[in-house]
């Protein structure tokens, strides 16, 4: 046999030989794959299906059922706001039982009462909106409470026009005095007190009319020949545009240019406008008598809750008014007597008792205070000195100074949760060797255990190196921690806590 074909026939052999070896594997796995299939089957049979079960992190199945939770108590309140007075508006109005109309100038509260709407009217809102889960009675009531306490938007189309006083009479019920916010949390506990409002003592220079014309079709160029042209009823008032023209009259008195660039109208259409609705601004001037300094002090402070006063009449014909003098935040007037023990007038500093804010343990105010330079105010203007967490040779970590500071200068305001002494007392029993609270008054204590900032990790010391002192500071309590000597920065700070040493084995 030649060798060329030997080789070609081994060649063909070993091919073959492939091929049967890549059948059979083939075969293997197409069995293998049937095997699983059948089991596969047996299982869906034998076993049920794989069910999510929650576990302790909320997962994408809790969290869409707590949204959707959410989402239809908002769908719940925003049916009660915004569609229920409508819908009782409109069967009564269906029903002939009353001629009112919310918005219009004879809804009254009295004629609501006198002539409220039938109660067949609540009983079928209540049968067909099953999700609102209140009786008849309860919505009747819950419509008289909304028709009483509601105040209508400006921003949209009203029957009739309503006083500065009743426009703002929601800014003033929702803007906390201390804050100057609306709907503040920190103050929610407090009772609301409405703002009243006071005379300017003198008028500010930008609020003074300006004596120029604004344009040369400005009113203060009208002549006695186009004066009857300009007094046409032409222009187009809505009830909102007059209503926020009362309002802002207060604040421009007799400026029809400011207002008008205001309102988005002439000047001419805002000085029509006021002679036809017979309104003459004035900026009353209160002459303000001058007071005799008196010299006395107030007794120790007792670490009261500093509530401010709200009741009408004067303060010292009312016995309702707790207060022994009387502060920026009480609603009584601005010339009331017991406000004259409120501002100290210090021609060097306050950081003596001389000073009568240092005394009553407060910060100056700078809005009644005459005091120049003033030193009692580090928790309100002072930055606090540069410090560090690190490893204590005291006990676990520690609070480290990184620069030097001097005797009684502001080191940190003492931060954390505020809470009820009762709660103060329960946290105590469970953490009886570490303690973060400070009194803060007679009914709250600030609790430093689960929220605060780096003055927590003050270490106790029966002979710190830092005293804490609570001051009043606009109305509320504060803690501010001071150095009781000079120290020297890498020093660590320590704080004697006036109880047993939470170190202590």
């Amino acid at each position: 046999m030649n060798p060329k074909d030997l080789s070609d026939w081994k060649k063909l052999v070993l091919l073959e030989h492939k091929q049967i070896v890549d059948k059979r594997r083939a075969i293997r796995e197409l069995g293998a794959l049937e095997e699983h299939r059948t089991l596969e089957k047996k299982a869906d049979g034998d076993f049920s299906k794989y069910r999510h079960i929650p576990r302790n992190i909320p997962t994408e199945v809790l969290q869409s059922n707590f949204y959707t939770d959410l989402d239809d108590d908002l769908e719940k309140d925003r049916f009660s706001e915004q569609i229920f007075v409508k819908l009782v508006e409109a069967l009564a109005t269906h029903q002939r039982v009353t001629n009112y109309s919310l918005s219009s100038p004879q809804a009254s509260c009295e004629s609501l009462m006198s002539n409220p709407p039938d109660i067949i009217i609540f009983e079928s809102i209540a049968q067909c909106f099953l999700e609102i889960r209140s009786s008849a009675a309860e919505l009747q009531e819950k419509y008289f409470n909304f028709v009483k306490n509601k105040t209508p938007n400006i921003d949209e189309n009203m029957n009739r026009t309503l006083s500065g006083d009743e426009a703002l009479r929601p800014y003033k019920k929702y803007l906390c005095r201390k804050c100057f916010m609306y709907g503040c949390l920190f103050h929610a506990h407090e009772e609301n007190i409405s703002l009243k409002s006071c005379e300017r003592k003198e008028p500010h220079n930008s609020l003074q009319p300006t004596r120029k014309p604004c344009f040369n079709s400005c009113y203060k160029n009208a002549t006695p020949e186009n004066e009857t042209a300009t007094g046409s009823n032409d222009d187009t008032w809505s009830n909102s545009d007059i209503t926020l023209l009362k309002v802002l009259m207060k604040v421009y008195p007799n400026d029809y240019c400011k207002l008008a660039h205001l309102l988005y109208k002439t000047c001419k259409e805002v000085h029509d406008q006021i002679k036809r609705m017979d309104i003459q601004p004035k900026l009353e001037l209160k002459t303000i008598k001058k007071r005799k300094t008196q010299k006395k002090f107030m007794s120790e402070p007792d670490g009261k809750v500093c509530k401010p006063c709200s009741h009408e009449f004067s303060c010292l014909k009312n016995d309702q008014c707790d207060c022994i003098n009387c502060g920026k935040f009480c609603n009584c007037d601005s010339d009331c007597k017991k406000r004259t023990l409120m501002s100290c007038k210090c021609k060097t500093s306050c950081k003596t008792n001389h000073c009568l804010c240092k005394y009553l343990k407060r910060e100056c105010d700078p809005d009644l205070c005459e005091c120049f330079p003033c030193e009692n105010s580090s928790i309100q203007r002072a930055p606090e000195k540069k410090v560090r967490v690190a490893k204590s040779n005291i006990h676990g970590l520690g609070l480290f100074m990184e620069e030097t500071c001097k005797r009684n200068d502001f080191i940190i305001e003492y931060r954390g949760e505020i809470i009820s002494k009762k709660e103060a007392d329960r946290r105590e029993m469970c953490f009886a060797n570490t303690t973060y609270a400070f009194t803060l008054n007679e009914e709250y204590v600030l609790d430093a255990m689960y929220y605060g900032n780096k003055s927590r990790f003050i270490n106790f010391s029966r002979t710190p190196n830092c005293c804490c002192n609570a001051v009043l500071v606009n109305g509320d309590h504060r803690i501010g921690i001071f150095a009781a000597r000079n120290i020297e920065a890498g020093e660590e700070l320590t704080l004697n806590y006036l109880t047993n040493d939470p170190t202590a084995d």
